[in-house]
């Protein structure tokens, strides 16, 4: 018997803002998810649209400090040579 084809990820569960830090100069926002795939490469994160990290297999959490502002939206997503899982968006963000 032939071993089944190998297939996308796994989408991650529950994209959340874990913390996030709204002090004068000091800017960060931490998102945690937890990792549902077994077979994935790494996970991207974007921010409102754009790629900005790339993390290895097994990640659930990752710290962005992007320009004050805001609000943001965020997607993650699991990678291996097939293809990406679906993702999801969380906003977050402090207006100033």
């Amino acid at each position: 018997m032939e071993p089944p084809p190998p297939a996308k990820p796994a989408a991650h569960g529950g994209l959340s803002v874990e913390d996030y830090v709204c002090e004068g100069l000091t800017y960060s926002i931490t998102l945690g998810w937890s990792d549902a795939a077994d077979n994935e490469q790494g996970y991207r994160v974007y921010r409102n649209n754009m790629l900005i990290a790339t993390l290895g297999s097994g990640a659930e959490s990752y710290t962005d400090n992007p320009p004050q502002g805001g609000p943001y939206t965020y997607r993650i997503e699991a990678f291996n040579g097939q293809g990406a899982s679906s993702d999801t968006m969380q906003g977050g963000g402090c207006l100033r």
